[in-house]
């Protein structure tokens, strides 16, 4: 966690994270917008472990502060995968500046590594590479998404595969 940066009435979360049965991009039925969590001491295990990217990237500054830039970045596991939400009123809002150049270096970061940047900017998955954008389609639960990293004699070239559920088992 980064020192001195807190939630301060931030609750794009509530908004954009897939808890449970609530989908991403509507508000928590729990949310009072701009305060916090009415069910906070019993809220979802999901709400309680989740910290934003603000919260944890010293690196990004005040302009990725959800509430202000309607966007949330969330770190993957084994911080391999960085995923932005997109607030679904603000479409594109991550191909602007300082936000573009910022995800395109995480790409140049992770991508060498198999790791992935992706944006769910409304019902589109895109996945961010060093050399251009890809569209990954509407979110499905199941499927999986796998780095490519292929040595070619350009150098190394880089995809992200969609394998649908019953590829994947």
């Amino acid at each position: 966690m980064v020192l001195g940066r807190n939630c301060d009435g931030c609750t794009m979360c509530c908004k954009l994270l897939r808890v449970g049965e609530k989908p991403g991009g509507s508000w928590c039925q729990h949310c009072t917008i701009g305060s916090g969590c009415q069910i906070y001491d019993s809220r979802p295990e999901e709400c309680r472990t989740f910290h934003c990217g603000y919260l944890r990237m010293p690196q990004l500054t005040e302009d990725w502060l959800p509430a202000k830039c309607r966007m949330v970045v969330a770190i993957g596991p084994g911080d391999k995968r960085i995923v932005v939400m997109v607030d679904p009123d603000r479409r594109g809002a991550w191909k602007k500046e300082p936000y573009y150049s910022t995800i395109k270096s995480w790409a140049r970061a992770l991508c060498p590594k198999a790791g992935q940047v992706l944006v769910h900017d409304g019902p589109e998955v895109i996945g961010v590479l060093p050399d251009r954008e890809i569209s990954l389609g509407a979110h499905r639960e199941g499927r999986k998404l796998v780095s490519v990293v292929e040595q070619t004699p350009d150098g190394l070239k880089f995809d992200i595969e969609v394998q649908e559920a019953s590829a994947a088992a």
